[in-house]
């Protein structure tokens, strides 16, 4: 799989070159040479810059391929995993086993409706009685039955009158004194009620085996005329209540084929989770692309720090070799060597002499030791050591009177400006520590403070 995103990677970027080449374009920005030619010196800059580019186009194939991953799992999952059956069922589960919902959208020729969720109840079997739970739930009932209704004094809409209750093994059976108001289901037909209320006794008959208990709920119905979309919606509900009830010890809650009259067709409404994915993907690809970059820019940023750091050390040790009677060239070729040697005994890498030993590279390679000398100091691209080979080239042509006066005062000015570099870090890393120092106090404090309070109010 690594060699396959490897050689994928290899291709898309050979194929983008080319087509920039052919337009006259640089295909990659000189910027970013620059930086990673400075961060590995020696090394061939184009291998250096296919490398960079050919490892983020790597990372952003990884990405695809694992959302696109994602997205076919959660497909899968969806057309295997439905619970709407063919013939428009749903399947309930077993006693025992809890409810669930599905949420379905509801077409039909005229009709339209909003996506709808659907409660299943487990399948219900014969259970024993227990009067102390069924007078619990008697009162638990009064609100329990009201649905979108203020109080059982003032009931304008349908009631939800369960066939079951999770935690309470038995069943329910609703009895109503006017059914052409209120029905055993709970549908509330109040169109012709009294403006006064139409009083209602519902009797609950609570049943475990062969043990019955009947209770009283008084209610007043109000009337309510339902218009437009209401109207549909209490259509559907009315129809779903009454398959709910007619399939309730059924294996499969069967949903209605039409209302009024017009067919209805199911779907089931899944999470929207596939977009999701798609725009936090491809927040992430433009956080791997732009965030490769910002890398990059932060370690020749850093570069350029350790290369003050490291001035003060470099610039000293040149002073003392040409304090003891060496030529620039042998000096450099000295620091040069003993870098080397102290490198391949596992000692660390430094920038600036990995940009001297280029340096002296050129210098056996027959150049110029001024250009040498130029080069060495553009490479670094920092002030001080640009500074440095302008003073060397100009020794070199005008001879060395004076070179050992002049690094001395080098030497000294390096390591004030060490000290203040290691002083603004310093203030850099207390400004960052600020933070988390203010954390911690307002855990002290609410540490002392609580106690305090508690003690105080239970005084």
């Amino acid at each position: 799989m690594n060699r396959l995103i490897v050689k994928t990677a290899d291709r898309l970027l050979n194929a983008y070159i080319s087509i920039m080449q052919k337009g006259g374009d640089n295909p990659f920005p000189p910027d970013c040479e620059k930086r990673l030619s400075l961060l590995s010196p020696g090394k061939p800059v184009k291998q250096l810059i296919y490398e960079y580019y050919r490892k983020k186009i790597g990372n952003i194939l990884i990405t695809v391929i694992a959302m696109i991953a994602v997205i076919i799992t959660i497909i899968v999952s969806n057309a295997t995993n439905t619970a709407l059956t063919k013939d428009r069922s749903l399947q309930r589960r077993e006693v025992g086993q809890g409810d669930y919902s599905v949420t379905l959208r509801a077409e039909s020729e005229e009709y339209e409706f909003d996506d709808i969720c659907i409660g299943v109840n487990e399948r219900r079997l014969t259970e024993d009685e227990c009067f102390t739970l069924m007078d619990e739930l008697y009162h638990r009932l009064w609100d329990m039955i009201l649905a979108d209704n203020e109080s059982l004094d003032h009931i304008d809409g349908d009631l939800d009158l369960p066939t079951a209750v999770e935690g309470y093994p038995f069943s329910l059976r609703w009895e109503s004194s006017d059914y052409l108001t209120v029905d055993a289901g709970g549908n509330v037909s109040n169109e012709d009620a009294d403006k006064c209320g139409v009083p209602i006794d519902l009797k609950v008959i609570m049943t475990y085996r062969d043990t019955e208990r009947t209770y009283d709920i008084k209610i007043v119905v109000y009337p309510l005329v339902p218009e437009g979309d209401e109207l549909k919606e209490k259509l559907l509900n009315d129809a779903l209540k009454a398959e709910n009830e007619k399939s309730a010890s059924d294996v499969y809650y069967r949903l209605p084929d039409s209302i009024d009259g017009k067919k209805i067709d199911w779907k089931e409404v899944n999470e929207p989770v596939i977009p999701i994915i798609i725009i936090l993907g491809g927040c992430l690809l433009l956080g791997i692309w732009f965030g490769t970059d910002r890398d990059l820019r932060n370690r020749y940023e850093e570069r350029n720090k350790i290369l003050v750091i490291e001035y003060a050390e470099f610039v000293s040790k040149l002073q003392i070799l040409l304090s003891s009677g060496s030529t620039i060239r042998k000096a450099m070729e000295r620091m040069a060597g003993d870098y080397r040697k102290n490198k391949e005994k596992g000692g660390p890498t430094k920038y600036v002499y990995e940009e001297l030993l280029l340096c002296v590279r050129k210098l056996g390679d027959g150049m110029n030791e001024a250009a040498c000398y130029e080069f060495f100091g553009n490479r670094c691209g920092v002030i001080c050591y640009k500074k440095l080979a302008s003073m060397l080239i100009q020794n070199l042509r005008k001879g060395t009177d004076g070179l050992i006066e002049a690094m001395d005062n080098e030497v000294r000015i390096a390591f004030e400006e060490r000290k203040a570099a290691a002083r603004k870090m310093g203030e850099e890393a207390q400004t960052k520590l600020m933070l988390p120092m203010m954390l911690m106090l307002s855990v002290v404090m609410i540490i002392i403070m609580i106690p305090a309070y508690l003690s105080f109010g239970g005084m």
